[in-house]
């Protein structure tokens, strides 16, 4: 079977770490893989992290050009590498490529992967409709975005849910004997999203009893938002500007979390929250808010903690209940769950059995 994943941009997320924990596991050699990238903007270091074996196309749609810029290359390439199934990325991309390949219709199965579970939602009844016509299979990345898709009339019978996964080699346990208390958080810098300046919050009340707290921001700006500054800003205005480091792009999350004792993912919203998986791989201990899969992800008590949304109040205390307590069983909890049930051989295997439903 010839492959090829389209995505828009390949910069540091989650459905881009999806791609390359998907390409460098998947557990057919006779597949031929491709990736093709629409816009030119994408992070080298990530692509190098992808096996050889990948074809990797650039279409290099320069941003403010023609939306359409790109299609016939598009065309050209599937041709030419005789591409049986189409993966998109985003509804936008499967869009695009629907105009793209239109005339490929009949020889091609198309397989989109939601992400979150506030598109479906979002979809008008022309975009619903041409998923009914041009998909022939949706992969959730959790059972709650199953559940959204489905509440906006879409066959269940589609709609195959597969978690995200890891490759759990590349992570190596915490070990740390620093007296400081390092808190990690890893995300896009989408406040509105993933929710940095509830944990900014919660960290004016923890350093009111504790000082040697370390809170360590990793990830990257959006395209044309400035986030970093935003949040710095606002750090400066509750006064713990001192107790904060923002990293930026992030590439080695494993290694921030051989540093770290605490992950939170504070997420307003999140389909799966990938990055939960990370830090249970590690056995570091895991805080994150009550939404999508996250909640499906943690057992509260058991194998991490969950906080409602927003309340930074509450989160604040679990910080200071995790500081204070012996997490070794929390934490082997945490990666018993995470490695029978989040281990990206089991994903890429589970992706390859709904191409071929």
């Amino acid at each position: 079977m010839n492959i090829m994943h389209i995505i828009f941009s390949f910069n540091n997320g989650g459905s881009e770490n999806l791609i390359i924990n998907l390409f460098n596991a998947w557990p057919n050699h006779e597949d031929n893989l491709f990736l093709c990238i629409v816009n030119d903007f994408y992070d080298q270091k990530l692509l190098d992290k992808i096996n050889d074996n990948v074809v990797i196309y650039k279409l290099n749609r320069k941003p403010g050009e023609n939306k359409f810029n790109g299609m016939s290359k598009l065309r050209h390439l599937v041709k030419e590498n005789k591409i049986d199934l189409i993966h998109c990325h985003s509804n936008n991309v499967l869009k695009y490529a629907v105009v793209a390949l239109f005339m490929y219709k009949l020889k091609l199965k198309f397989v989109l992967t939601i992400h979150n579970d506030t598109i479906y939602p979002s979809l008008s009844k022309y975009e619903v409709i041409l998923h009914k016509i041009f998909l022939n299979q949706i992969t959730a990345i959790s059972e709650s975005v199953k559940d959204s898709i489905i509440k906006n009339n879409f066959s269940e019978k589609k709609i195959s849910v597969i978690y995200n996964g890891i490759d759990f080699n590349k992570y190596k346990k915490n070990l740390s004997t620093d007296d400081n208390i390092q808190i990690l958080c890893v995300g896009r810098m989408v406040p509105s999203i993933k929710g940095q300046d509830i944990l900014l919050r919660a960290i004016t009340i923890i350093t009111e009893k504790y000082r040697n707290i370390r809170c360590v921001f990793a990830g990257g700006n959006p395209e044309n938002e400035d986030n970093i500054s935003k949040l710095k800003k606002l750090s400066n205005e509750l006064g713990i500007s001192s107790y904060v480091t923002f990293l930026g792009d992030c590439h080695d999350v494993s290694q921030q979390l051989q540093q770290s004792d605490i992950l939170v993912v504070p997420s307003r919203e999140e389909g799966f929250g990938l990055v939960a998986i990370e830090g249970m791989a590690a056995y570091v201990p895991v805080i994150a808010s009550n939404v999508g899969g996250l909640a499906e992800i943690i057992q509260n008590g058991y194998n991490g903690y969950l906080f409602e949304k927003e309340n930074y109040t509450e989160l604040a205390e679990l910080i200071l209940k995790v500081m204070k307590q012996d997490n070794q069983e929390l934490t082997s909890n945490a990666y018993k769950r995470a490695f029978n049930q989040f281990n990206i051989c089991r994903t890429s295997e589970e992706m390859r059995l709904a191409y071929l439903k």
